[in-house]
């Protein structure tokens, strides 16, 4: 019950989403098996088009950002969730953040300018969305890190427009 109440609480007062004092520098290559089960086989255009979703949110998550974000991939903890943000090396617009536990994803986003591919070309978005993906049903996990993402997001973009994208649900294994 108190478990409960925690996250019950944690869900109504999360604000800006900050940066704990740990790093944990091989938490990227620990969450991959998670980030690609979370996201199985499905394929958007966000960073690249078709590309598989785990790939661009792994790419998005590789570098710790820019100078005014935090100086590394941060932690931000509600209850025994933890928050791992980053950016596409090169191309810091372009970041990400997972919500996991354990090693087992249970949020994602992605802040991107969208790109689709038409007519052999690729054209992207003038101003970048943050795309939060989630498995239904909505548990109170993914309650929480859908706030936790938002804040996320917002603290990248005070303005920046906010989608949720359904993932299809995952393949029971035989």
């Amino acid at each position: 019950m108190r478990s409960f109440i925690l996250a019950l609480t944690a869900l109504m007062t999360v604000g800006p989403v900050s940066a704990s004092e740990g790093y944990d520098p091989n938490a990227l290559p620990r969450l991959e098996n998670g980030i690609k089960q979370y996201f199985g086989d499905e394929k958007g255009d966000y960073i690249v088009p078709g590309w598989l979703l785990s790939r661009q949110v792994y790419e998005s998550l590789r570098h710790p950002g820019n100078p005014g974000d935090a100086p590394v991939p941060t932690f931000s903890d509600v209850g025994t969730l933890k928050l791992l943000q980053g950016c596409r090396p090169h191309s810091c617009t372009e970041k990400a953040a997972v919500i996991y536990q354990d090693r087992k994803v249970v949020g994602a986003a992605i802040i991107s300018n969208k790109c689709a591919k038409a007519a052999g070309k690729t054209s992207c978005d003038t101003t970048p969305t943050l795309t939060i993906f989630e498995h239904n049903p909505i548990s109170l996990n993914t309650n929480i890190a859908r706030s936790m993402l938002r804040a996320w997001g917002k603290s990248k973009h005070s303005t920046i427009p906010t989608e949720i994208y359904a993932l299809r649900a995952l393949k029971s294994k035989p």
